[in-house]
This record gives C-alpha cells, sequence and structure tokens, in this order.
C-alpha cells in the first residue's frame, strides 16, 4: 500500500493526464481551448496546489512546477502543454518518494 502523499498524487498525475488526453483528441479551436481550461481549473486547481505543498513539505520541489503554478495566469493562454508539464512533474515527484 502506498503512503498517502504518494497515493494522492500518483491518482491526481493519472485523473490529470486521462483528461489531457481528451482536452487533447479534441479540436483546438479557441473556444474549445477555454473550456478545457476552465474544467482544468475547477476539477485540479485546488488539488494541485496542495499536493504540490506537501510534496514540498516532504523535501520533492520543482521549479518547474513552482513557476507554471505561480504564472498559472500567463501560461492558461498555452492551457495543454502548461497542463501537461504540471502532470508530469506532480508524477515524477511523486515517483521519487518512498513506497
Amino acid at each position: 500500500m502506498l503512503p498517502p502523499l504518494k497515493k494522492n498524487a500518483v491518482i491526481l498525475a493519472a485523473q490529470m493526464h486521462e483528461f489531457l488526453s481528451k482536452w487533447k483528441k479534441n479540436p483546438q479551436d479557441q473556444n474549445n481551448e477555454w473550456q478545457y481550461i476552465n474544467r482544468y481549473e475547477e476539477r485540479f486547481w485546488q488539488r494541485i496546489k496542495l499536493v504540490r505543498d506537501d510534496l514540498d513539505q516532504n523535501n520533492e520541489q520543482s521549479d518547474v512546477l513552482d513557476n507554471i503554478i505561480h504564472d498559472w495566469a500567463y501560461y492558461a493562454k498555452r492551457g495543454y502543454d502548461q497542463s501537461k508539464i504540471i502532470a508530469d512533474e506532480i508524477e515524477r515527484l511523486a515517483n521519487k518518494l518512498p513506497d
């Protein structure tokens, strides 16, 4: 059984990757892009910040993740690409935690 933080982070990353796979399959017109960004923020944003803080408290930190979270308002216009980086970084950090 995985420790709670690792389990939560792995689940979050998996859910984000699943969401992103649906996002990528749809046409990337501007309305569709903003619709996915809004859904992404509603579903994941609070948990992303909580997991990032918990990972940091467990000595797993990523400048890439911190910068994207900090500057999300600017990066949101590149939503899919930035969202994928966030999911990848959370997964990478989670996998570094002990089992």
